[in-house]
């Protein structure tokens, strides 16, 4: 009986640390430590399906005991027949996508204004075809995609949309207007990351005292924060604080 708890003690241990390493979504952590037989659960419909855990660092930049993921996307040949055959904005978005990271920028950006010719409100095509201008430094049309794309799913792309228009205002010299959105992101998503990025632009575009408040909030925000949340959010603290050293205070 004791052999049975120790394997099961050592198998949960094992999922658990899987977990972590895959980063995978917090309620897996929970399902893993405080349902039955949770740990075999996890290991049903995580782990078997994608067995091959992301690779871990070390510090001496030596090999690593784990391997790394394999690469599963599949090719730009295979995304073409698929929309030859089946010609959906689903297949034609996939393959924009893949064009895109192939830094085909031109022909990914034919591939999405197709599809805003179908759906003119599209949020995937308005994102994709405004990163395909961002390519080309065309920033103001990067402005009004990603306005739009705001416009039909407020969290899209997890909020990162939001992060590409306000580089879109900055790169065509309209600073308060990123700050502006930055700030608005914040009170929409109060993250560590987007708290962390406000304010190494409040710091770029001159206001320190503000730019440091907003830094250690994130740092604040961090150490009151789960283990779960400062997994996922130690580079940005990183950077908060590396930001905060190099800031001078402002005497009143």
């Amino acid at each position: 009986m004791n052999e049975i708890v120790i394997l099961s003690y050592a198998f949960s241990v094992w999922m658990f640390v899987d977990a972590l390493r895959r980063k995978a979504e917090f309620y897996w952590f929970l399902v893993i430590l405080f349902v039955p037989l949770g740990a075999f659960i996890y290991f049903l419909f995580v782990k078997i399906q994608d067995p091959v855990a992301e690779p871990s660092s070390t510090d001496s930049g030596g090999p690593t005991m784990m391997p790394q993921r394999l690469s599963r996307q599949p090719s730009l040949e295979t995304l073409r027949v698929a929309v030859e055959e089946t010609p959906s904005i689903e297949n034609q978005l996939r393959l924009a996508s893949a064009l895109f990271q192939a830094r085909k920028s031109e022909e990914s950006a034919a591939i999405y204004e197709q599809c805003l010719a179908i759906d003119a409100e599209d949020a995937e095509a308005l994102y994709g075809l405004g990163r395909c201008r961002v390519e080309t430094k065309r920033w103001p049309e990067g402005v009004n995609l990603f306005t739009r794309a705001i416009a039909q799913d407020r969290s899209f792309r997890d909020y990162d949309v939001w992060l590409d228009l306000a580089f879109c205002y900055i790169q065509n010299e309209e600073g308060a207007k990123a700050i502006e959105i930055l700030e608005r992101l914040v009170e929409e998503a109060p993250r560590v990351k987007h708290k962390t990025i406000l304010g190494r632009c409040l710091a770029e575009l001159g206001h320190p005292q503000k730019a440091r408040d907003m830094l250690q909030q994130a740092v604040a925000d961090y150490e009151e924060s789960s283990f779960f949340l400062q997994r996922d959010n130690e580079s940005w603290v990183t950077q908060a604080r590396q930001m905060l050293e190099t800031i001078p205070v402002q005497l009143n």
